[in-house]
Formats: structure tokens, sequence, C-alpha cells
């Protein structure tokens, strides 16, 4: 039992210093000695930071077995369900976990998440509002419920609810991001890009505000400022396919048609499937011989 706690403690020390590879083979010893719902809950943990989704739902299960009270392993599973698609499985794990502490704030926006997936927009705005009776100053309660707020296109009601966490958390750059949606869709669109730039302040790698704050200019019709921040947004992520798309439409309105196709074709290499870029191609190429076609439309990336 001591070379299984001395491995056990070796696993723990290499997940802190982020060595997620030499911790599960500690944890692997640690099992094959002494299997306990600890080593099996950390090996789980372990290979959800390696993106072992699958290994890590295995081993939040045996956890589990060995502790049917363990609240962490219930959660992390439920966590790891969601990125495993298994809305209705995740459910059912949070409602444990709630079950087993019904003060479990971050339990209640998960699930209220969950529900948001599976389209019951009640009884995740319950779940939001439950997070708030326990938390008045939880942040991801307001950004859940004015994404939802959002997602149902009441615009108005999603900026209150972004407004009110940005006033708790001035320094989350998601919410920055969010609410510059949200002030697009009600056309204020120099408050969107506000919004974008603190964003981009916060985080100047963040590829989608640079993205919508292009957008946003070429609205303006500013679209020297929108090639401009589509072409940050490509070189932080080079097979953005959104970016090429909107700078694209951006020197399409500039009638740099051969620029545009050119755009066009890097999103659809990209992404085969993207119809608005195949579309759009045509118009540029139509329009390079002087036939007129439809006004381009730019995506937000959400």
């Amino acid at each position: 039992m001591n070379l299984a706690l001395e491995h056990f403690e070796n696993g723990n020390t290499k997940y802190a210093l982020k060595d997620y590879q030499g911790a599960i083979k500690d944890y692997d010893k640690a099992i094959e000695l002494y299997p306990t719902y600890e080593v099996y809950h950390n090996r789980g943990s372990a290979k959800s930071m390696l993106q072992d989704h699958k290994g890590a739902k295995i081993d939040y299960t045996n956890a589990i077995e060995n502790n049917p009270n363990e609240i962490a392993s219930y959660y992390n599973r439920a966590i790891t369900k969601t990125k495993l698609n298994d809305n209705w499985g995740a459910l059912v794990d949070y409602n444990k976990v709630i079950e087993l502490n019904p003060k479990y704030k971050d339990a209640y926006c998960n699930r209220g998440d969950v529900k948001f997936n599976l389209k019951d927009y009640e009884g995740a705005m319950m779940d939001y509002n439950k997070a708030l009776e326990i938390n008045h100053y939880d942040t991801e309660a307001y950004n859940n419920i004015g994404n939802l707020k959002y997602d149902q296109k009441d615009y108005e009601e999603a900026l209150k609810n972004y407004d009110i966490a940005i006033k708790i958390d001035p320094g989350c750059r998601p919410l920055y991001f969010n609410r510059g949606n949200t002030k697009y869709n009600l056309n204020d669109l120099r408050g969107a890009i506000s919004d974008f730039d603190k964003a981009i302040e916060l985080d100047n790698q963040d590829k989608e505000s640079y993205n919508n704050r292009g957008v946003t200019k070429a609205k303006q019709q500013n679209f020297h400022g929108a090639i401009a921040d589509c072409t940050k947004a490509i070189k932080i992520n080079p097979k953005y396919a959104n970016a090429y798309y909107n700078r694209g439409n951006a020197k399409l309105d500039l009638k740099d048609y051969q620029g545009a196709v050119e755009d066009y074709k890097r999103a659809i290499d990209i992404e085969p499937e993207l119809e608005k870029a195949i579309n759009n191609r045509e118009i540029a190429r139509d329009r390079g011989k002087d036939i007129l076609k439809d006004v381009a439309d730019y995506e937000l990336s959400m």
C-alpha cells in the first residue's frame, strides 16, 4: 500500500507540473497495487487534459463505483459526457451532484447549459436563476442567461445580463465578445467595436474578436479596416475559414474581384462545404465579368 501511495503522490506531482502522460503512468502503477476512487478520479482528470474523454469517462465511472457518493467524479463525468455530446447522460450526473449537494452553484450553471443544449430553455433559465440565488455575483450565470437570450434573439435582455456580468468582472474577455455581438445585432456598431477593442486588449490573440470587429467595420462601409482585422485573425489562425470569407466579402465590396475569389477559395479549401463562400466566389467571378449580383453577406463568429 505504501508503494501505491508513493505512485499516487508522484502522479499528483507530475499532474501539477502538467506532465499528464507521466502522471497517468504513475496512476496506472498505483491502481495495479491498490485501486482507490481517488486514483481513478485523478487519472480521469489527467486523461481529460489530454483530450481522452472516453478514457476519462471510464475512470470517473470506476471512481464512482468505488465511492458512490463522490461528488467530484459525478461532476467531472458530467463535463466529460458533455464534451462527448452525451447531454442526456450529463444531465443525469448533474442531477446526482445536486442531489448530493443542493448548494453546488457550478452544477446548476452547467446543468443549465446542458438543458440549453437540449432546447429546454425554461429549465435552463431556472438553473441559472438558482445559481444566482446561491451567489448573486456569479458572472457565469449572468453570461449564460445572456447567451440564452441571445439565442432567442432577445438582444435587449441579453445586453442587460452581459452589462451586469461585466460590472462584476470587468476583466473577463468573453463577456466583451458576447456583448459586442449583441450590440452588433442591435445596430450599435460603435458600441460593438468598443467591446471588440476591449476583448482584444485583454487577449491580443483573440481571432474571433478581430474577425467580428472586421465584420462590424464592413457594415460601417470601412472595408479597408475590415480587411486589416480579418488579416489579423488569419495571422493568428491561418485555418480560420470564416475570416477568409469575410475578407473576401470586403474585397468584393471594394471591387477587388480577383482578391475576393482567392479568399473564398482559401475558405473553401479549409471548409469544402462552406456554401456561403462557394456562392460568393461565383458572385465575385461574375462581377469580374461585369455581371451584377447580390451584395455579399458578412458572418459573425460565435
